[in-house]
């Protein structure tokens, strides 16, 4: 009986096989054990959101400060009659409601890999995340995000839980 691949060829599928094998098991091609985790500076607190406007830096939540609401803004293509045709809006929604998911997501740290990862080419920008708290001050949130540079799904999904309780269109 003659074997479909001679013994080379049985050599060279099975270390084909173990080397994907291993790739797979290192979890999406970085090295296990060179991930690592870091929170940004605390972002600065200042007297209103500026939606759309100069922002500040974003940043972790700052200690003592407790959101009671937040507000996301982002920048949308505007169609008008005028003679400005296309132009660049912004939107601008306010959340309320328990924000200790929210919070909890925004402290969730960021990860960075010193090794090689194989990562997706598509731009993802998340909008703008601000927090408020009681007195109307402001901070604008860092998105975590994973060694890819894209940002981690928890805002988004505790986003999902809370009211929306107004959204202006600029």
């Amino acid at each position: 009986m003659r074997r479909p691949f001679p013994a080379a060829g049985r050599r060279i599928a099975a270390a084909v096989l173990l080397a994907c094998a291993g790739a797979a098991a290192a979890g999406c091609g970085y090295v296990p054990g060179t991930v690592e985790h870091y929170q940004p500076p605390a972002a600065p607190l200042v007297d209103a959101v500026a939606c759309p406007g100069p922002v500040p830096a974003s940043g972790s939540i700052p200690a003592g400060f407790e959101p009671v609401s937040a507000v996301v803004c982002s920048v949308t293509p505007v169609m008008t009659t005028g003679p400005q045709g296309l132009r660049s809006g912004s939107v601008e929604i306010h959340y309320a409601g328990d924000l200790g998911p929210l919070v909890a997501a925004v402290r969730e740290p960021s990860d960075r890999s010193a090794a090689w990862v194989p990562c997706t080419e598509e731009l993802v920008t998340p909008p703008a995340l601000w927090l408020l708290d009681v007195f109307g001050r402001a901070m604008l949130a860092a998105w975590p995000t994973d060694v890819c540079g894209k940002p981690k799904p928890g805002i988004e999904a505790a986003l999902g839980t809370l009211a929306v309780t107004e959204t202006i269109n600029r």
